[in-house]
């Protein structure tokens, strides 16, 4: 009963917000969602600083719930306006929630980040502090835990509710393509595909980890940026960046990296035009990385673990000659034969041969290997000065780092293609590169379970031996746990960073005694 009071809450509040700004603005349907989620997260982010997390959440949806009464009463037409764009929305929607409910979280860096900082800030209405020892990567930002809390704490928790949630967002980053006016009908088939592709390409729903929201955050806000002139339309919207880039420098450490190629291109277009319009920009960015950095400085005593160091470089890395130059050579190999970044130059460049040497199509040729070239100049220097020697040798969750730079550059040329070409080639060539990513391209890795079985192990246990959160706790399990996943889920589900290891013939000998729990998963 509480979760459908939810959905019917959360729903009516999110319509009315939707009316306002449509009738406001006059906004794109396709950009609304994606406006009122990033807003919604910049007012938790200060609600959370301000430990006014749970009745600024209840404030604002009552609003947004007052706000849809009204437009019902005095004025449907806009209410009406948001179909049928909408329509595509919620089915969306409604397809991921079918999909995704009942699942358990299973990949690893649910169990060691992301699954475990939402849960913590769902249960203490409160962001992490010093004290919170379940949290190792204290310095990853939180826009997504931000996010699922604003949502997910009025419905009773579920791990399935918080995949659909993250999934409700990346949908809003995608749902702007849908903005495109030019040839209507084709362009909603490539909008279902394009959403088909984000959710496949790099991360799946089933969990929360947030590289293809960085993939699609950083191009929501350049759609936004490349569809408005800010100095034609409603003087006001320009605001909306600021949320924006607050949110897209909150998802993860590399989204300043996006934040600042989207910051290109306004200076880009706005240099000597309007210079607030970039100053609101800049000033985003800036101040919410600061603000981010200052609180981890304050707040712990270190920033935990993968934040980049030239301190640990130099103590370790730099001093292993061979290590850096067998992961220089892979990482070049990696670069070199990166298929889906060769496949899209060749649509540049067969476009550019057919529009005759248009400055646009050169433009874009010329920005996507720039963007990829000194993306990946940055992803090699994060890998040497924040990753372990046996993570540099197997260049360890490289895959997912190169994707969300595919799908960043992906999405922002097949938007900026159609949005200035109608032609019947552009979008053949806009669905081969879709498709080829989709099935062609090798399918992400995953590090996790195949299925629930361990986890189901896991929580026999705890509700047999009613065990609470942060307990001293020795498991043995069949064999000696190598990728350490099984640890890590293991963390999560007693929620306690004291859990110990063990297996049969394991040299290390332990005393239970010296524990508060001993549980044998080894037979």
């Amino acid at each position: 009963m509480r979760n459908i009071f939810a959905i019917l809450f959360l729903l009516i509040s999110f319509l009315g917000y939707s009316c306002q700004v449509k009738d406001k603005f006059e906004l794109k349907v396709g950009f609304i969602p994606f406006i009122l989620f990033t807003s919604y997260i910049f007012l938790v982010a200060l609600a959370a600083r301000l430990s006014l997390m749970l009745v600024t959440i209840i404030i604002v949806n009552l609003i947004g719930l007052l706000l849809f009464v009204k437009f019902l009463y005095n004025n449907k037409e806009i209410l009406g306006s948001l179909f049928p764009e909408y329509f595509l929305f919620f089915i969306s929607i409604g397809i991921l929630s079918f999909y995704l409910y009942g699942r358990k979280f299973l990949m690893y860096d649910d169990f060691s980040h992301w699954a475990t900082i939402s849960r913590l800030l769902l249960r203490k209405d409160a962001i992490n502090t010093g004290l919170d020892t379940t949290i190792s990567f204290k310095s990853y930002p939180q826009a997504m835990a931000y996010f699922i809390y604003g949502i997910g704490r009025f419905f009773q928790f579920d791990e399935s509710i918080l995949m659909i949630i993250n999934s409700i967002f990346t949908l809003s980053g995608l749902f702007c393509f849908i903005s495109l006016t030019k040839n209507k009908v084709i362009n909603y088939i490539l909008t279902v595909l394009v959403i088909i592709y984000g959710f496949y390409y790099n991360i799946r729903p089933y969990c929360l980890l947030v590289d293809t929201i960085l993939s699609t955050t950083g191009f929501a806000i350049f759609s936004f940026v490349y569809y408005y002139d800010f100095r034609k339309e409603n003087n006001y919207l320009k605001y909306f960046l600021m949320p924006m880039f607050v949110s897209l420098v909150y998802v993860k450490n590399s989204g300043l990296f996006l934040s600042i190629f989207v910051l290109i291109y306004i200076i880009k277009k706005y240099m000597r035009k309007d210079y607030k319009i970039i100053i609101i920009s800049l000033g985003s960015i800036f101040l919410s990385n600061l603000s981010w950095s200052n609180h981890i400085k304050n707040e712990f005593s270190y920033t935990g673990k993968h934040s980049m160091s030239i301190s640990q470089y130099k103590s370790g890395i730099a001093t292993n000659h061979d290590l850096i130059n067998g992961f220089t050579r892979e990482f070049l190999s990696r670069v070199f034969n990166d298929y889906l970044m060769w496949a899209l130059i060749s649509i540049l460049i067969i476009l550019l041969i057919y529009k005759k040497f248009d400055k646009l199509i050169i433009s874009l040729l010329f920005s996507t290997i720039c963007i990829y070239v000194i993306y990946q100049i940055g992803n090699y220097f994060m890998f040497i000065s924040s990753m372990t020697p046996g993570e540099l040798r197997r260049l360890a969750c490289y895959d997912r780092y190169v994707r969300t730079i595919h799908m960043f550059l992906t999405l922002i040329v097949i938007y900026v293609l159609n949005f200035n070409y109608d032609d019947y080639l552009t979008k053949i060539l806009s669905f081969l590169i879709l498709i080829f990513s989709i099935f062609i391209m090798p399918k992400s890795e995953e590090i996790g379970f195949n299925n629930n079985e361990f986890r189901y192990q896991l929580e026999e246990e705890k509700n047999k031996n009613k065990i609470p959160r942060e307990k001293k706790i020795l498991i043995k399990f069949k064999e000696k746990d190598f990728s350490r996943i099984y640890t890590r889920a293991s963390m999560y589900v007693f929620e306690s960073n004291e859990i110990t290891d063990t297996f049969p013939g394991d040299e290390k000998q332990f005393n239970k005694n010296d524990y508060d729990y001993f549980i044998d998963l080894s037979k």
